[in-house]
């Protein structure tokens, strides 16, 4: 890695983090270095192990090695989109705070992640990553979201645009 302070890319394996730094590319140029970091604890697993994993949740070990293995595929994507990337993984509970926690030991401007859209009331309770990444980061923090997770205009809505109705 370069001198200049790397990014922090939030990965646990989803398609929304890959899409996040398949994004970043475009929109903070990818010619820069980059952590892709996989936070972790035991038993309540908070990544995706990658393809053919089968893990122990409550051994510690095991779930730790699946981080790895889960930052490495990051790490693979980031360097297909152009960053000089590297591996870091954490056990942090919750996810956040491992996330500012390496974002601080590293002096990172910046931490992406991708969000997803949490419905009804089990997502309003457990709350989202990104929004206490938000709230929490004293720096800058870019969410990226993936198309079809952002909310739809009604079809009703569309038919009044195309109507000539504004508002």
């Amino acid at each position: 890695m370069s001198q200049a302070s790397p990014v922090i890319f939030a990965y646990d394996g989803s398609d929304t983090a890959a899409f996040a730094i398949e994004q970043a590319s475009s929109q903070i140029g990818a010619d820069r270095d980059a952590i892709v970091a996989c936070v972790w604890r035991p038993v309540d697993v908070c990544f995706k192990p990658v393809p053919g994993r089968r893990l122990r949740s409550g051994v510690a070990k095991e779930v730790e090695r699946a981080a790895h293995e889960t930052a490495a595929a990051g790490v693979a994507l980031a360097r297909h989109h152009g960053f000089r990337a590297c591996a870091r993984t954490i056990e942090a509970a919750p996810t956040f705070k491992g996330l500012i926690t390496l974002a601080d030991e590293w002096e990172c401007p910046l931490i992406v992640l991708g969000s997803r859209r949490h419905t009804g009331l089990f997502g309003h309770r457990t709350g989202s990553v990104a929004g206490a990444t938000v709230s929490h980061f004293p720096r800058s923090v870019l969410v990226i979201r993936k198309p079809d997770d952002v909310a739809t205009i009604p079809a009703s809505a569309v038919a009044r645009w195309g109507q000539g109705e504004q508002r």
